[in-house]
């Protein structure tokens, strides 16, 4: 067995009595044409790769049954009839097809077939025809309209049409007679054909953000519908009709224009998740108080004033969002829902807190921000199983004593208050791991939190914090911490200490700025996130180079003049942002950031090399490319202006010269050391230019040459090399 089989052979593993390939995520531009000698290979995975074509060497997997080939670059199928004869399942989605391969007509046993978020125009007769097929996905594509389907399908069970281009649907869509689930979201429907109702067996339909100014009256006849998505069109009115419905588990109606629903609601009995989010309603018809399996109910961004109190006998109710509207207390009632375990209050204008709410015992989630608190009940302490809190931007300036009595509180959100300190009980809180705390007073980092060994996430932006404490080190789990928008004089140094530190923000857009960043940071070697941007850097040290498994530098809006040296050290990087610096060459090593698929932006600098248009592409190959060529050209221009020059220069002029050019007076030492003597002395000025070079790398260009003699006298050379270059440049040109 040669190398590379028995490498594809220790890839393979059994599931169900198929011999499984992964090959995911490899790189790859081609299937291995090894992969297909596997014996009896059933399922081969090649998602995530850089395949462009699938190779016509496909047809030796006879008996492959699932090929999924999905996130690649794939723009061709074998055009001949192929002899997947086995093949049940085919994954092509997220690729550059631009039709349906007219070569899969030949794969009969096809059930499964997903070419979803492709560039397809069209869909062939064919695809109707399997007999066997019961899913076809072909959503997010360039789609208008159906093919006549001639006769009965029985066998299509699942048909995504999403996000196409559908203007109308054709009335062939009907004789898909074994239709259970329809996806027409994100098209442009405005009316559905007459014989919809010929879909008995349709369970799920999805008409989501489409144009319908009006519910479909041939809806109302599939009686199998469990699932029904209208939300995001322009329906003002829901009819009477709609209690037809009767086994509905899911209605979303959010984003339209209704202003009332109707009482029929209420005899939906099945109804388990009812969304009215984003409709002007501003009352709950008292029906609604019979769904008594509703788990979910999204009543958000209406014009609510009041919660009904009869809605409060659905018991069952796990979930409620009654966010932005304007009601200002809840009923006694609210206590009825026991099992309540999700609710959304936020941004209503509310000043009081509701004390019914400390009566819900099964409370997990409360969202109370965006609104006008200024304290919270003292009962509160009785949500024993509370797990995540918001309180942001409220009127908070103390902070209540009850929130350190959540003990399994888990996530506290109190962005944007007024609050100075945090109480020594907040040590309570054993199981927070997240505490959101930006846009507060803190002047000083609460000592309190040092003892919370179990943080995960600190956010502490947007204080007035000016130093932080030696104990930060005792934050063992912390993997993300904020300090944008601070106080500090200096780079805080005690964050280098944090061992399982992550990501680590310190943006001053709004804080004083840091000046540089100490060595350490190259301490942080588990770090993948860091964002300096918006301060007054001029540097970074070397050390950041250690960060090897950093993926994200956020840079912009300093005043950086060069690349950092360190960044070309990074392999794994992602994103590096260097916009609004004031660099205007970029290395050449540019190109060697992580790959083609790093995210490079360095718009709104001075850029010459490359020029801006070039920078503001963002691509690193084309920008590498061209500082590369640039350099030969650059080097080669820079050797022949020295040849000419060397010689002419007097050679008491030497440490005028270097010293301007801003080479070390420890260099130039060792040269007039190295040659002393009149006989030797002719060398210094070859290796001074010698020595500028090596020392200021891409900063040794032909214009700092011209400048620096004309700046000590030798215009008339300095004349000369500039003529040089500007015939040079016009060549260019």
């Amino acid at each position: 067995m040669t190398e590379a089989k028995q490498k594809l052979s220790d890839e393979c593993y059994t599931s169900n009595g198929i011999v499984c390939l992964n090959l995911s995520n490899r790189g790859l531009k081609k299937i291995p044409v090894k992969a297909f000698d596997i014996k009896k290979l059933g399922f081969l995975c090649v998602s995530d790769n850089e395949l462009h074509s699938i190779s016509d060497f496909l047809e030796a997997a006879k008996g492959l049954k699932y090929f999924v080939a999905n996130n690649n670059r794939i723009e061709s199928f074998p055009k001949s009839s192929i002899n997947l004869y086995q093949l049940t399942c085919l994954d092509l989605s997220f690729n550059r097809l631009r039709e349906v391969p007219g070569s899969l007509e030949s794969c009969k046993s096809l059930k499964f077939l997903n070419l979803c978020s492709n560039s397809i125009t069209e869909i062939p007769d064919f695809c109707f025809s399997f007999r066997r097929l019961e899913v076809l996905s072909l959503g997010s594509n360039r789609i208008k309209c159906l093919p006549e389907i001639g006769s009965k399908n029985w066998t299509l069970k699942s048909l995504v049409l999403e996000s196409n281009c559908f203007t109308e649907l054709s009335g062939s869509v009907c004789n898909l007679v074994a239709l259970q689930s329809l996806r027409l979201n994100g098209n442009s429907l405005t009316s559905l054909p007459r014989q919809l109702d010929s879909l008995e067996q349709l369970q799920i339909l999805r008409l989501d953000n489409n144009k319908f100014e009006f519910i479909p009256c041939q809806i109302f006849d599939l009686e199998s519908l469990v699932e029904l998505g209208l939300s995001h069109n322009q329906i003002s009115e829901v009819p009477e009709e709609i209690a037809k419905l009767a086994r509905l588990d899911i209605l979303n109606l959010s984003f339209n224009n209704i202003e009332e629903l109707p009482n029929e609601i209420g005899y939906l009995s099945e109804l388990k998740n009812l969304n009215a989010e984003g409709n002007p309603l501003q009352l709950i018809p008292p029906s609604l108080a019979r769904l008594g399996c509703l788990l979910e109910l999204n009543l958000g961004k209406a014009d609510l004033t009041e919660f009904d109190e009869n809605f409060c006998f659905c018991s069952n109710l796990r979930v409620l969002n009654l966010a932005s509207n304007g009601i200002l207390f809840l009923p006694l009632e609210f206590s009825n829902l026991k099992i309540l375990s999700i609710l959304d209050l936020s941004s209503n204008g509310l000043e009081i807190f509701p004390e019914i709410i400390a009566t819900l015992p099964a409370l997990e989630v409360l969202l109370l921000g965006d609104n006008r608190l200024t304290d919270v009940s003292d009962e509160l302490g009785r949500l024993k199983r509370l797990k995540q809190l918001t309180l942001e931007n409220n009127d908070f300036e103390e902070f209540p004593q009850s929130l350190c009595e959540l003990e399994s509180l888990q996530v506290l959100n109190l962005t944007g208050n007024r609050l100075a300190n945090l109480p020594d009980d907040f040590k309570k809180l054993r199981q927070l791991r997240i505490l959101q705390f930006p846009g507060n007073a803190i002047e000083e980092f609460p000592d309190v939190l040092c003892r919370m060994k179990q943080l995960e996430q600190l956010d502490l932006a947007g204080n007035r914090i000016a130093q932080l404490p030696e104990d930060l080190k005792h934050l063992t789990c912390l993997e993300s911490l904020n300090l944008s928008n601070n106080n500090f004089s200096d780079f805080p140094t005690e964050v280098c200490v944090v061992p399982a530190l992550r990501q680590l923000r310190l943006h001053q857009g709004s804080g004083k700025k840091l000046l540089q960043i100490h060595e350490d940071i190259g301490c942080l070697d588990l770090l993948t996130h860091l964002d300096l941007s918006d301060n007054e850097l001029t540097s970074l040290p070397e050390t950041l180079g250690r960060l090897t498994h950093l993926r994200d530098l956020l840079l912009q809006n300093n005043r950086l003049k060069v690349v950092p040296d360190a960044v070309r050290q990074l392999k794994s990087l992602k994103t590096l942002k260097l916009e609004n610096n004031l660099i205007a060459y970029l290395p050449r090593s540019i190109e060697e950031l992580g790959g083609q698929s790093v995210n490079f932006k360095a718009d709104g600098n001075p850029s010459k090399v490359p020029p801006a248009e070039i920078v503001f592409g963002g691509e690193v190959k084309p920008i590498g490319a061209f500082v590369h060529k640039y350099d030969e050209r650059e080097q080669s221009l820079v050797k022949r202006m020295i040849e000419a020059i060397q010689y002419r220069i007097d050679k008491a002029d030497f440490r005028h010269l270097f010293r301007k050019l801003g080479v070390s007076e420890d260099r130039m030492t060792a040269i007039e050391n190295e040659f002393k003597g009149k006989e030797k002395s002719k060398e210094r000025i070859p290796q001074g230019f010698l020595a500028w070079q090596e020392e200021k790398a891409h900063l040794a260009t032909s214009g700092e040459l011209i400048r620096i003699l004309h700046l000590i006298g030798l215009t008339k050379m300095s004349a000369e090399l500039r003529s040089q270059k500007a015939v040079t440049d016009m060549i260019r040109l």
